[in-house]
């Protein structure tokens, strides 16, 4: 990996939240938790466009971030957890 991945903040920032496994799988869980409710968000948002009888004449766009890369890509540091 190219030196300023290697010595940036997000290598610091995971170890607040990775290091161990107990808060590997606190942050995953947060985070697939998260997802659920942006899932249960957008269908009660598709069902409102649905009953206004906009939803075929409606664009929808998301955007999000790269997440936590859970370890993926070699961006994070690799640890193994017996």
């Amino acid at each position: 990996m190219p030196e300023f991945l290697q010595n940036s903040l997000n290598r610091e920032r995971w170890y607040w939240r990775f290091d161990t496994p107990e808060k590997y799988q606190k942050m995953v869980k947060g985070h697939y938790r998260m997802i659920s409710t942006v899932d249960s968000v957008f269908a009660r948002i598709r069902n409102s466009l649905d009953e206004a009888g906009i939803a075929d004449n409606t664009v929808i766009i998301f955007m999000g971030d790269n997440g936590y890369f859970f370890r993926r890509k070699g961006l994070c540091r690799q640890m193994a957890f017996a």
